[in-house]
């Protein structure tokens, strides 16, 4: 009971009094400050403040950036040229992915420590199954992506 005493300030209120009256006004601080905060959430790609000074680009000025980076992602792959010699080449190389996922799938699904009862493993093998169909849906857009090239 002497411990409780020590808690007791020279108005006569306990401890927990004082919490709790601390605690109201951090509350309503917090809710002052929310209702009357000038900051505002600005979603991207948009400029809702009239300042025509903002360092923020517009959309217009990102696209030939943009576009000048894929220009040269297509010089470099050399997806630029009328020669069909490379997007030949990038067909093999997915076509053979796509053989490789479908050899790893195989084997994932026929390997022995894997037909037991244990769930982990087994979750494990279901868990890498999906990431290499995941990738083969890449692959697949990657496909079409090339024959249009």
């Amino acid at each position: 009971m002497d411990i409780l005493k020590l808690f007791t300030d020279f108005s006569g209120k306990k401890w927990y009094e004082q919490l709790a009256g601390f605690i109201v006004i951090v509350l309503l601080f917090v809710i002052v400050r929310a209702a009357f905060s000038e900051d505002s959430l600005i979603e991207g790609l948009t400029n809702d403040k009239s300042d025509s000074t903002s360092s923020r680009p517009t959309p217009d000025v990102m696209v030939d950036p943009l576009k000048k980076r894929n220009d040269e992602l297509r010089h470099h792959l050399r997806l630029d040229t009328d020669d069909d010699k490379y997007q030949t080449h990038y067909e093999d190389i997915i076509i053979h992915q796509e053989e490789w996922c479908n050899l790893e799938i195989l084997k994932a699904i026929s390997d022995e420590k894997h037909t037991s009862s244990n769930s982990k493993k087994h979750m494990a093998l279901v868990e890498r199954v999906n990431k290499l169909q995941e990738y083969k849906k890449s692959l697949e857009e990657s496909m079409k992506f090339v024959d249009s090239q």
